[in-house]
C-alpha cells in the first residue's frame, strides 16, 4: 500500500509538471521551454533511479520508519494547517520559475544572463519539491525520498550560488535603471533633434531645389531624397535605379551623362555637369548634377553619392539675359550710329556757334571800347566845358553871377567823374557807389575847403553798384547838399563836422543821409516853394529817382532821404 501510493503521488506530481502545463491559468509555455523543464526532469528522474538502485531499490519504501501523524499530538487542524501551507508554497514554487523561464524566453536578445533564469528555475523547483515531500511524510514515511530531493535542492542551491558569484563582477557594471532612464531620455532627445535636422535638411533641399541620391553600384540599389522625387515627378514609393535614371534623362543628353558617370567611376573623380530630363508629366527640367565615388578598402568602387539641383528658372532667366543683351548691344550699336551722326551735327553746330559767340565777343569788345572813348570823350567835353565856364567866370565882375558859374562847374565835374568812373571800369552798365561817392565828396571838399578849412568830413557808403542814371542823379544830390554845408553851415572858419552816409536797408530801399553841425537855416525851408536853384534841382532829382527827402535843421542841417530801385 505504501510504495503504489507513494508511485501515485510522485506520478500525480510529475504529471503536473510534466503533461500539465497549462493547467495554470494565464500562463503558456511554449515547446523550446516545455522541453527544458521535461529535460531537467527526466534527468532528476534517472539520477533517483540511480540512487535508489544504490540503496537497494529501497527509495521509496517507508520500511523501518513511523509517519509523524501516528505520534505526537497532532490534531487534524494542526496536519491541516501544515499541509495546506507545504501545498501553496509548493505550487508558488512551481509557478515562479514559470513565469521567469517565460519572461526569459521573451526577453532574451536583452537579458545580460539568461542561463541564470534557469538556474534559479530549477533551484525554486527543488526548494517547491521539499515542501510536497513533506506533505507525502505526514503519511508514507518514504525519507529516503525526501533525502535524495534535499540533495537535489542541496546541488541546486550550491550551484546558483557558484553562478551568481562569476556574474557578480560583470554585473556589477550593469547599469542601473536611472541611470538606463537617463540615457533612454538622451536618447530620445537626440532622435528628436535628428528628426529636426532630418526635417531642416528636407525644408533646406524643397527651397533650394536640391535633392540628394545614393547609389549602390553592385546591388543597383538607388535611394532619392524627397525633394529628388518631387524634381522628376516621381511618387516617393515608386523604386529606381540606375536604368530607370537613365531613362528620365533627356536623349539629347542621355549619352553624355552615361559617359560621365561611367567615367567617373572609372577615374574614381568627382564629376559635375548640366543635364535635362523628362518628367513623366512630359515637362523638361535642367537639372546640376554633383557627385563622387566611394571605394572600399581596397579602391574598389562600390558606391556613389551626389546631388541633383533644379536650375531650370536659372537657366531660364540666363537665356533671357543673355538675348537681352544681344538685343541690348544690337541697340547699341544702332544707337551709337546714330550718336555718331548727330555729333558730328553737333560738332557742326557747336563751331558755328563758337564762332558766333567769338564774333559776338569781338563785337562786344568794340562795342566796350567805343563806349569806353564815349565816355572818355564825354568826360573830355565836360572838362572842356568846364574849363570854358571857368574862363567865362573870371571875367565876370558880378560876385553873384560868378558864384552861379562856379555851381555850374562843379555840377559838370560831378557828371564828368561819373564816366570817368565807367571808363576806368570793367563793367560798364554800373558803378561802385563807395568808390564813387568817396571820391566826389573829398573833390567837392578840396574845391570849397580854404572857406571853411576846420570842418571835416565823416563818410560811411556802403559797396552798392548802381546804374549810369541813377549815378548821375545820385552825385548831383550830394554835390548840392555837400557844397551848401561846406559854404553856408560854417560862417566865420567855424569848426564842423559833414556826415554823409548811404546804406541799403533791403532790396529795394534806400537811405541817403548828410548831416552838418553848423548854423542850419534861420527858418523852416520848403522845397517844394523855395527861390534856390540848388535845393529846388536837388528836389526833383530825387523825385526823378522815386525817393522822398526831408529836412531837419534844429541842430545844424540834416537831409534824410529814402530812395528805391538804385540798382
Amino acid at each position: 500500500m505504501i510504495i503504489p501510493l507513494c508511485f501515485f503521488s510522485l506520478k500525480g506530481y510529475f504529471t503536473i509538471i510534466l503533461f500539465s502545463p497549462n493547467k495554470f491559468k494565464g500562463i503558456k509555455m511554449n515547446k523550446i521551454t516545455f522541453a527544458r523543464i521535461f529535460g531537467g526532469v527526466i534527468i532528476l528522474f534517472v539520477l533517483a533511479i540511480l540512487i535508489s538502485l544504490f540503496m537497494g531499490f529501497r527509495l521509496f519504501s517507508s520500511a523501518g520508519f513511523i509517519p509523524p501523524s501516528l505520534y505526537g499530538e497532532w490534531s487534524n487542524g494542526l496536519i491541516a494547517l501544515h499541509n495546506f501551507s507545504d501545498f501553496f508554497i509548493w505550487a508558488s514554487y512551481l509557478v515562479i520559475p514559470i513565469v521567469l523561464i517565460k519572461f526569459a524566453n521573451k526577453r532574451a536578445h536583452e537579458l545580460p544572463f539568461p542561463h541564470l533564469f534557469w538556474l534559479f528555475g530549477l533551484f525554486i523547483v527543488a526548494c517547491g519539491t521539499t515542501h510536497l515531500i513533506d506533505i507525502i511524510l505526514f503519511y508514507e514515511p518514504v525519507y529516503r525520498l525526501s533525502g535524495v530531493v534535499k540533495l537535489f535542492t542541496a546541488a541546486a542551491s550550491i550551484g546558483t550560488v557558484f553562478a551568481l558569484v562569476k556574474v557578480i563582477p560583470s554585473a556589477l557594471f550593469l547599469k542601473s535603471p536611472e541611470t538606463m532612464l537617463i540615457e533612454i531620455n538622451e536618447r530620445k532627445i537626440v532622435e528628436r533633434q535628428l528628426r529636426e535636422r532630418e526635417k531642416q535638411l528636407s525644408d533646406a533641399q524643397k527651397i533650394a531645389m536640391i535633392g540628394s541620391w545614393r547609389w549602390e553600384i553592385e546591388s543597383d540599389i538607388v535611394a532619392w531624397s524627397d525633394e529628388l522625387y518631387r524634381i522628376f515627378g516621381k511618387p516617393q514609393n515608386q523604386p529606381v535605379n540606375y536604368e530607370s535614371y537613365i531613362h528620365s534623362v533627356h536623349p539629347d543628353d542621355r549619352e553624355n551623362t552615361m559617359e560621365m558617370i561611367a567615367r567617373a567611376i572609372q577615374i574614381k573623380k568627382p564629376f559635375d555637369f548640366f543635364e535635362k530630363i523628362i518628367r513623366p508629366d512630359g515637362v523638361v527640367r535642367i537639372l546640376h548634377s554633383r557627385g563622387e565615388v566611394i571605394t572600399d578598402s581596397e579602391g574598389k568602387p562600390i558606391r556613389m553619392i551626389g546631388t541633383c539641383q533644379d536650375v531650370t528658372t536659372a537657366k531660364e532667366q540666363e537665356e533671357e539675359l543673355r538675348r537681352t543683351k544681344d538685343e541690348l548691344e544690337i541697340r547699341v550699336k544702332e544707337r551709337t550710329q546714330e550718336l555718331l551722326k548727330i555729333n558730328e551735327e553737333l560738332q557742326k553746330e557747336i563751331m558755328e556757334r563758337k564762332k558766333a559767340i567769338e564774333n559776338t565777343e569781338a563785337a562786344l569788345r568794340e562795342k566796350e571800347i567805343l563806349i569806353k572813348e564815349v565816355h572818355h570823350r564825354v568826360k573830355n567835353n565836360l572838362q572842356i566845358i568846364s574849363s570854358l565856364i571857368s574862363l567865362q567866370s573870371n571875367q565876370i565882375k558880378d560876385k553873384e553871377m560868378g558864384h552861379f558859374f562856379e555851381q555850374t562847374k562843379n555840377r559838370i565835374k560831378s557828371i564828368a567823374l561819373v564816366h570817368e568812373k565807367l571808363y576806368k571800369s570793367r563793367d560798364l552798365s554800373s558803378i561802385n557807389c563807395e568808390e564813387y561817392l568817396n571820391e566826389l565828396i573829398n573833390n567837392v571838399y578840396e574845391t570849397i575847403k580854404t572857406e571853411s578849412s576846420n570842418v571835416f568830413l565823416r563818410i560811411e557808403i556802403e559797396k552798392i553798384f548802381i546804374s549810369i542814371d541813377f549815378a548821375i542823379s545820385l552825385a548831383l544830390i550830394i554835390n548840392e547838399l555837400a557844397s551848401n554845408s561846406l559854404k553856408y553851415a560854417f560862417p566865420n572858419n567855424r569848426k564842423g563836422q559833414i556826415y554823409v552816409s548811404l546804406k541799403q536797408e533791403d532790396e529795394a530801399k534806400f537811405i541817403l543821409v548828410l548831416r552838418d553841425d553848423g548854423v542850419g537855416f534861420t527858418k523852416e525851408v520848403n522845397l517844394n516853394n523855395t527861390n534856390t536853384l540848388g535845393l529846388r534841382l536837388v528836389n526833383v532829382l530825387v523825385e526823378q529817382l522815386g525817393g522822398t527827402i526831408s529836412v531837419n535843421n534844429s541842430k545844424g542841417t540834416e537831409y534824410i532821404i529814402t530812395l528805391s530801385n538804385l540798382v
